[in-house]
């Protein structure tokens, strides 16, 4: 127990400095804290924006007049959440261990293993294509990369408009054959150009 009180904010631990006697929303917060602090990481999806917030809910606490709460629970964790999306609107920034400025949004970009599952995927829906005949293969392409009209592809090829059809229909019930899922491919294949 010493150690997670520890990791409170030092209002926390020890009320309010000149505020006087802690108020009962401020002796929940204390009591509760790991609990509200989990349920806000869970929620906000950042521990420091939710200790921050936390922590402004304990410093508003100690100067206002708040009346006696049905649900604490619930009403300090919504007070912890409006702050952090006023905090937000207002332009609160996270400042990194190195003190430059960093943005609250997580980073976008792909991390390895998304990088990793996306080239396999690709792999994979290139080897399915490249397994298609080659006439077949140019049709499909032609329709779902270049996004010529089915007129177009005909011209293109010397074939009818129906004869491309019926080559992009097959095309893609190859794609997403059975056998391609009893090969471990999964529905990596079958999202191969479906479009």
């Amino acid at each position: 127990m010493a150690a997670i009180t520890e990791a409170r904010p030092a209002e926390i631990r020890a009320g309010a400095a000149g505020a006087g006697e802690p108020t009962a929303l401020q002796h929940f917060i204390a009591s509760h804290y790991d609990d509200l602090r989990c349920r806000l990481v869970a929620y906000l999806g950042s521990e420091d924006l939710a200790g921050d917030s936390l922590h402004d809910v304990w410093l508003r606490l100690a100067t206002s007049q708040a009346a006696e709460v049905r649900n604490p629970g619930a009403y300090v964790f919504r007070m912890a959440c409006n702050l952090a999306v006023d905090g937000l609107r207002q332009g609160w920034r996270e400042v990194g261990q190195d003190g430059d400025d960093a943005g609250l949004l997580a980073d976008d970009a792909p991390g390895p293993a998304e990088v990793a599952e996306a080239r396999s995927e690709l792999l994979s829906c290139m080897r399915a294509l490249q397994a298609l005949p080659s006439r077949r293969q140019a049709i499909l392409l032609a329709r779902s990369v270049e996004d010529l009209s089915p007129r177009e592809v005909a011209l293109r090829y010397g074939i009818t408009v129906d004869s491309v059809m019926g080559e992009v229909r097959r095309a893609r019930q190859t794609l997403g054959a059975p056998q391609a899922l009893r090969a471990g491919a999964g529905s990596r294949q079958r999202r191969c150009l479906s479009a």
